[in-house]
């Protein structure tokens, strides 16, 4: 290869070009998507909005049979982590005609007594100690961790003055919990309609992540769910807010967030690497 002081002016132009988008192990560096000019921006459009309308009624006409699919994982967890109670189906709808169960356990979990309360609060304390054992890359665990003892802390101070006023019962909590799921099931085309299917990535890879986004939910929700109705059997509703506010909405978000990062890291259809002579 010609050095870039030797060689036509055209040469050294087109040599040093090349270096500029070279990292120092001599890979390419290919442009960020947002400085990217994507064409045919109306066709781009119109297959966005199809393929988001596509999506998200496939999801609504899915419901009556994940319905069903959530009823036998729950029957399995009961059975396996044996709950107490049974599993029963609640009846519910979209827009008065699609209709669909989602399925509950029929036993309510206890307040904690004070025996509960002070294993609650030996536990929160420990917790809390260890955050500050977790340093170098670990600090965001630690304060994590810290804003759990934080949660929890407010969740064993409200039970031991006030246990007679919480308003959830386990029952309507796991309703919500997998409704509130479903509620993001159902938003993920249509988020992904306005951001992902913009950028250039081949229709496959598209809907392979939407396909993985909902498949991994639709498994993820009544397992943790159940799991959820476990912790809060052996450990009473002192756990409830902790769960709800720290392990629930949060995690399936979070879960989007994983499965979207990973996706904008596949290569671009449209950008591909000049061959080198």
């Amino acid at each position: 290869m010609a050095s870039p002081a030797t060689g036509s002016a055209p040469e050294r132009e087109g040599l040093l070009r090349d270096l500029a988008r070279r990292g120092v192990r001599g890979g390419t560096i290919d442009p960020h998507r947002a400085m990217l000019k994507l064409p045919d921006p109306g066709r781009r459009l119109a297959m966005a909005s199809t393929t988001t309308l596509i999506g998200v009624t496939g999801f609504l006409f899915s419901l009556p049979a994940l319905g069903t699919a959530w009823t036998w994982i729950f029957r399995q967890a009961h059975s396996f982590l044996g709950l107490p109670g049974a599993v029963v189906e609640r009846s519910a709808s979209v827009l008065g005609r699609i209709h669909f169960t989602v399925p509950t356990l029929t036993f309510d979990a206890i307040p904690p007594d004070g025996t509960a309360l002070l294993a609650a609060t030996i536990a929160t304390a420990a917790v809390l100690m260890l955050s500050f054992a977790l340093r170098g890359p670990l600090v965001p665990l630690a304060y994590f961790v810290r804003a759990l003892a934080l949660v929890q802390t407010t969740a064993i101070v409200y039970f031991r003055f006030w246990p007679e006023y919480f308003p959830y019962r386990l029952s309507e909590y796991l309703v919500g919990q997998l409704q509130a799921g479903l509620v993001v099931m159902g938003l993920i085309p249509l988020v992904l309609g306005f951001t992902f299917y913009l950028f250039d990535l081949s229709l496959i890879r598209k809907l392979l992540l939407t396909v993985m986004v909902l498949g991994h939910l639709a498994v993820f929700l009544p397992l943790l769910a159940m799991l959820h109705a476990y912790l809060v059997a052996i450990g009473t509703l002192v756990v409830l807010p902790t769960l709800f506010l720290m392990f629930g909405l949060l995690l399936h978000v979070m879960v989007f967030v994983a499965f979207y990062g990973w996706a904008m890291s596949w290569p671009s259809a449209l950008w591909q690497e000049p061959k080198r002579s």
